[in-house]
């Protein structure tokens, strides 16, 4: 059954409905061209019919049929927090502290300059990369042979397909979400779901930042590291 959701996703182009309908509608196959087809995928996966399948995608609304995947994939059923900015060396206090308390660091992909990632790399922090599309991940050489593996997990929806990052998929229902200096969103969808699943929402900075009032985010403003340790000991 794994193989089969795999082929209809790809055959889909990871369109959730049709992949739904043809599903419900038990849509004809050829196992030959399933098993074609999964043997030319280079990274690992799971479907939701697997146990490991992360509780926290479960809930959310249209659930992703398959999570494609590279690295230490336990990093997925730990606490997650989500770092909406290209993080800096003055950052890794925070992020430190994080992990030490349990935190799994996670990022979009485009987030992760150079440095940032070497900055994650250096210090040990546990990470995981939200990615718009695994197989360019597994086809860029020279990423492959930088990470440590068993450190962090790049993780996607879609495989052979450029999809963006779905704020379900990276926020689930309740992953909180922090922005070190400034609160730009990717796009007007992520803001939604920000503000429509109530998720809390973090912005350590020590310059003076205006909110707008008609945003309707629920930002709780972090200004220096002793207030950063208070709220993240008290479990935000």
């Amino acid at each position: 059954m794994n193989k089969i959701l795999i082929y209809m996703l790809i055959k889909h182009k990871f369109i959730w409905d049709e992949v739904y309908c043809t599903l419900k509608n038990k849509e004809q196959i050829n196992n030959d061209q399933v098993n074609e087809l999964c043997n030319g995928i280079k990274c690992h996966y799971i479907t939701i019919i697997d146990d490991i399948y992360p509780y926290y995608l479960r809930t959310v609304y249209k659930p992703p049929f398959a999570v494609f995947y590279h690295g230490n994939f336990d990093l997925m059923d730990k606490k997650h927090i989500c770092i909406e900015s290209v993080i800096i060396k003055e950052d890794v206090q925070c992020l430190k502290f994080l992990a030490n308390n349990d935190y799994v660091l996670c990022f979009r992909y485009e987030n992760l300059n150079p440095d940032s990632l070497n900055l994650l790399i250096k210090n040990n922090l546990p990470f995981i990369v939200y990615v718009d599309n695994m197989e360019s991940i597994i086809n860029n050489e020279g990423l492959m042979k930088t990470i440590n593996w068993k450190q962090c997990c790049f993780v996607s929806e879609t495989y052979g397909y450029d999809q963006k990052i779905s704020p379900r998929f990276l926020y689930g229902t309740n992953n909180p979400v922090i922005f070190f200096d400034d609160t730009k969103f990717v796009n007007d969808e992520t803001k939604e779901y920000l503000i429509n699943q109530n998720i809390k929402i973090y912005l350590y900075t020590n310059k003076i930042v205006e909110i707008s009032t008609n945003s309707r985010l629920k930002l709780k403003k972090i200004k220096n590291f002793q207030n950063f340790k208070i709220v993240f000991i008290n479990k935000n």
